[in-house]
Protein backbone atom coordinates (compact mmCIF):
# COMPACT_ATOMS: atom_id res chain seq x y z
CA UNK A 1 0.00 0.00 0.00
CA UNK A 2 2.84 2.37 0.89
CA UNK A 3 4.46 1.73 -2.51
CA UNK A 4 1.31 2.98 -4.24
CA UNK A 5 1.30 6.12 -2.09
CA UNK A 6 4.94 6.88 -2.93
CA UNK A 7 5.11 5.90 -6.61
CA UNK A 8 1.51 6.28 -7.71
CA UNK A 9 -0.75 3.55 -9.01
CA UNK A 10 0.43 3.64 -12.65
CA UNK A 11 4.15 3.37 -11.89
CA UNK A 12 3.63 0.78 -9.13
CA UNK A 13 1.54 -1.40 -11.45
CA UNK A 14 3.99 -1.25 -14.35
CA UNK A 15 7.20 -1.57 -12.34
CA UNK A 16 9.00 -4.89 -12.11
CA UNK A 17 10.36 -4.19 -8.62
CA UNK A 18 8.26 -1.37 -7.15
CA UNK A 19 9.69 -1.71 -3.63
CA UNK A 20 13.22 -1.21 -4.95
CA UNK A 21 12.12 1.92 -6.81
CA UNK A 22 10.55 3.21 -3.60
CA UNK A 23 13.76 2.60 -1.63
CA UNK A 24 15.75 4.47 -4.30
CA UNK A 25 13.76 7.61 -3.45
CA UNK A 26 14.85 7.63 0.21
CA UNK A 27 17.09 10.53 1.23
CA UNK A 28 17.88 11.22 4.90
CA UNK A 29 19.83 14.39 5.79
CA UNK A 30 21.97 14.17 2.63
CA UNK A 31 23.96 11.43 4.34
CA UNK A 32 21.87 8.33 3.71
CA UNK A 33 21.36 8.24 -0.02
CA UNK A 34 21.49 5.31 -2.37
CA UNK A 35 19.81 3.00 0.13
CA UNK A 36 18.97 0.66 -2.75
CA UNK A 37 22.34 -1.10 -2.47
CA UNK A 38 21.73 -1.89 1.21
CA UNK A 39 18.15 -2.91 0.48
CA UNK A 40 19.28 -5.23 -2.33
CA UNK A 41 21.89 -6.79 -0.05
CA UNK A 42 19.28 -7.41 2.66
CA UNK A 43 16.84 -8.76 0.08
CA UNK A 44 19.38 -11.27 -1.23
CA UNK A 45 20.47 -12.21 2.29
CA UNK A 46 16.86 -12.99 3.19
CA UNK A 47 16.44 -14.93 -0.06
CA UNK A 48 19.55 -17.02 0.64
CA UNK A 49 18.37 -17.83 4.17
CA UNK A 50 14.94 -18.84 2.83
CA UNK A 51 16.44 -21.02 0.10
CA UNK A 52 18.76 -22.76 2.57
CA UNK A 53 15.86 -23.44 4.93
CA UNK A 54 13.73 -24.90 2.11
CA UNK A 55 16.66 -26.97 0.82
CA UNK A 56 17.37 -28.27 4.31
CA UNK A 57 13.70 -29.18 4.78
CA UNK A 58 13.62 -30.97 1.43
CA UNK A 59 16.76 -32.99 2.21
CA UNK A 60 15.49 -33.97 5.66
CA UNK A 61 12.07 -34.82 4.21
CA UNK A 62 13.62 -37.04 1.54
CA UNK A 63 15.66 -38.76 4.24
CA UNK A 64 12.53 -39.51 6.26
CA UNK A 65 10.57 -40.71 3.22
CA UNK A 66 13.27 -42.92 1.68
CA UNK A 67 15.28 -43.93 4.80
CA UNK A 68 18.44 -42.95 2.90
CA UNK A 69 20.86 -40.69 4.80
CA UNK A 70 20.44 -36.95 4.22
CA UNK A 71 24.08 -36.59 3.13
CA UNK A 72 23.35 -38.72 0.06
CA UNK A 73 20.49 -36.40 -0.95
CA UNK A 74 22.39 -33.11 -0.81
CA UNK A 75 24.28 -33.36 -4.11
CA UNK A 76 21.50 -34.87 -6.28
CA UNK A 77 18.88 -32.44 -4.98
CA UNK A 78 21.26 -29.50 -5.37
CA UNK A 79 22.04 -30.57 -8.96
CA UNK A 80 18.31 -30.93 -9.70
CA UNK A 81 17.52 -27.47 -8.36
CA UNK A 82 20.49 -25.98 -10.24
CA UNK A 83 19.35 -27.56 -13.50
CA UNK A 84 15.73 -26.48 -13.03
CA UNK A 85 16.84 -22.90 -12.40
CA UNK A 86 17.69 -22.56 -16.11
CA UNK A 87 14.22 -23.51 -17.40
CA UNK A 88 12.99 -19.92 -17.71
CA UNK A 89 14.85 -17.97 -20.40
CA UNK A 90 14.04 -14.57 -18.83
CA UNK A 91 12.28 -12.91 -15.91
CA UNK A 92 9.06 -12.25 -17.81
CA UNK A 93 8.71 -15.91 -18.78
CA UNK A 94 9.40 -16.88 -15.17
CA UNK A 95 6.65 -14.60 -13.85
CA UNK A 96 4.13 -15.71 -16.49
CA UNK A 97 4.83 -19.37 -15.76
CA UNK A 98 4.41 -18.68 -12.06
CA UNK A 99 1.10 -16.93 -12.57
CA UNK A 100 -0.35 -19.54 -14.92
CA UNK A 101 1.02 -22.89 -13.79
CA UNK A 102 1.85 -22.40 -10.14
CA UNK A 103 -1.27 -20.51 -9.12
CA UNK A 104 -3.69 -22.74 -11.00
CA UNK A 105 -2.05 -26.16 -10.54
CA UNK A 106 0.58 -26.33 -7.78
CA UNK A 107 -0.99 -23.89 -5.31
CA UNK A 108 -4.15 -25.96 -4.68
CA UNK A 109 -2.12 -29.15 -4.29
CA UNK A 110 0.32 -27.78 -1.73
CA UNK A 111 -2.09 -25.46 0.07
CA UNK A 112 -5.22 -27.61 0.29
CA UNK A 113 -4.89 -31.22 -0.89
CA UNK A 114 -1.63 -32.25 0.84
CA UNK A 115 -2.47 -30.63 4.20
CA UNK A 116 -5.92 -32.27 4.10
CA UNK A 117 -4.36 -35.67 3.38
CA UNK A 118 -1.86 -35.19 6.20
CA UNK A 119 -4.67 -34.28 8.60
CA UNK A 120 -6.62 -37.39 7.61
CA UNK A 121 -3.55 -39.61 8.10
CA UNK A 122 -2.86 -38.08 11.53
CA UNK A 123 -6.48 -38.60 12.64
CA UNK A 124 -6.49 -42.22 11.43
CA UNK A 125 -3.19 -42.97 13.20
CA UNK A 126 -4.44 -41.42 16.45
CA UNK A 127 -7.62 -43.50 16.33
CA UNK A 128 -5.60 -46.69 15.74
CA UNK A 129 -3.34 -45.83 18.70
CA UNK A 130 -6.32 -45.22 20.96
CA UNK A 131 -7.92 -48.53 19.96
CA UNK A 132 -4.68 -50.46 20.66
CA UNK A 133 -4.23 -49.01 24.14
CA UNK A 134 -5.89 -51.14 26.82
CA UNK A 135 -8.41 -49.42 29.04
CA UNK A 136 -7.01 -48.75 32.49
Amino acid sequence: MMVIFVLGSKIAASSTLPLLETVQLIELAEVFERMDALFTLLLFLGLIIKMVAFFNGAVIGLEKITKIGFKKWVLPLGALIYGLSFLSPNYTHHIMTGRKTVVTFWFPIFQFILPSLLLIVIVIRKRKKLKKQPDS
